[in-house]
């Protein structure tokens, strides 16, 4: 039984990462919000790490950084080293050109300071941060770098990418990102680090479909169309 009056738990029927967290974002009153999935889990001193560094730095949103749990394997993968570890100032440029990379691109792993999501919320699909995430970035400010493993990403057994890929999830990874690609040009920003990154999913995917034979799909043609416009 929760005796804290501040942690609220909400129960609703299994409606996907978005609604849940747009749920948590409904009912937020702190200054402050972080997001953990399910299967992930931090390190004791995440949020103090994290807001000490967006404290010092009166930043907006301060960026963690992550280490994967690898359960078929059984092994911990660490991307940095100790001496690497430490606290830096990041500009917005520098955070929308690395906007794609995967420890800026995805909402976890982050501390935002709440007002930010006034008018920004978490869309229904596969890779639902893509887009939410480079509103927030052209929203804010001051940004903060934590290069420290203060976020597991748990990879579970028997889900590798290949196992997971999906009409659904090639689908909805090029929606994300052409929704990515319009608030950049929205912005007037240089979106060519998005664009290089559709490029090649698109090249990735026109691929897979073609050896499969699936070249009379929608998503084949959809893929095609795509790259008809995109000159590289």
């Amino acid at each position: 039984m929760l005796t804290d009056e501040r942690i609220k738990l909400i129960s609703q029927n299994n409606q996907g990462v978005s609604k849940a967290r747009n749920a948590g974002l409904a009912l937020a009153k702190g200054e402050y919000v972080t997001f953990i999935d399910s299967d992930d889990f931090v390190k004791k001193d995440y949020l103090e790490k994290l807001y000490q560094a967006l404290i010092a730095n009166q930043a907006d949103i301060a960026i963690g950084d992550y280490y994967h749990l690898d359960e078929r394997e059984g092994l911990f993968i660490y991307f940095n080293p100790k001496s690497a570890y430490g606290v830096r100032k990041l500009t917005k440029n520098e955070v929308l050109q690395k906007a794609i990379q995967d420890r800026f691109v995805m909402a976890t792993g982050k501390l935002f300071k709440r007002k930010l999501f006034e008018h920004v919320f978490f869309k229904s699909g596969y890779f639902e941060d893509r887009e939410m995430i480079a509103r927030l970035y052209i929203l804010a400010d001051k940004f903060v770098m934590v290069t420290d493993d203060l976020y597991c990403y748990r990879q579970r057994t028997g889900s590798t990418v290949s196992e997971e890929l999906s009409f659904k999830k090639m689908a909805d990874l090029i929606k994300a990102t052409d929704s990515m690609l319009l608030t950049y040009a929205l912005a007037k920003l240089d979106g060519k680090p998005v664009r290089d990154s559709l490029l090649y999913f698109l090249k990735l995917y026109q691929q897979l479909l073609l050896d499969k034979g699936l070249t009379q799909t929608d998503l084949y043609k959809e893929i095609m169309w795509h790259l008809d416009i995109i000159k590289e």
